[in-house]
């Protein structure tokens, strides 16, 4: 079940001359907290290219996860279906990658997952990473967020995003995976 972090408030109304569907819709993923929204993901990556609906708005996919060190980094937890997604989506959709627990390996920044090089960061998501991936604070009022990770990690999210200048908090759904 996804909650608002606004739950208490009236929805957003759409005002006449303004568009009711997102600018840019925001994934944060943490860990197992990837199963919903690989789900959002993938229906609207079948959409856009069986053409039923093109997207109109940018997405932008953070996902974290632990580092099953170098042989096992094609294995991590729908990487590929994401991964395939985001490029079958083009120019409009972009992932970024952060692996933590194994800070200290040395080797390439990429893991290779079919015929593709992900790149990733070696660290947790940190609150520049989130307000980057809002994008302008002019614009993050039609900016929708979806969060779901462990609840520590959400929690901490979802009131970073709250207090983001320009975010309208009605637009940031979690769950929280136990």
């Amino acid at each position: 079940m996804s909650t608002s972090a606004a739950s208490q408030q009236e929805p957003r109304q759409s005002k006449p001359g303004e568009k009711a569907a997102p600018k840019r819709v925001l994934f944060i993923a943490g860990g197992v907290g990837i199963n919903p929204l690989i789900s959002m993901l993938r229906q609207i990556a079948l959409d856009f290219q069986t053409r039923r609906h093109s997207p109109e708005f940018d997405i932008k996919f953070l996902y974290t996860t632990r580092d099953p060190g170098v042989e096992n980094r094609g294995r991590i937890l729908f990487l590929e279906p994401i991964s395939k997604a985001i490029v079958g989506l083009g120019e409009r959709a972009e992932l970024e990658l952060f692996l933590t627990g194994n800070e200290q390996e040395n080797g390439e920044d990429y893991v290779r997952v079919s015929d593709m090089n992900i790149p990733f960061k070696r660290r947790r998501i940190n609150p520049g990473d989130l307000l980057e991936a809002l994008g302008p604070v002019e614009e993050r009022e039609d900016v929708v967020c979806y969060v779901c990770g462990v609840p520590g990690m959400t929690d901490a999210f979802v009131e970073i995003l709250k207090k983001a200048e320009g975010m309208d908090e009605r637009n940031i759904l979690f769950e929280k995976w136990w």
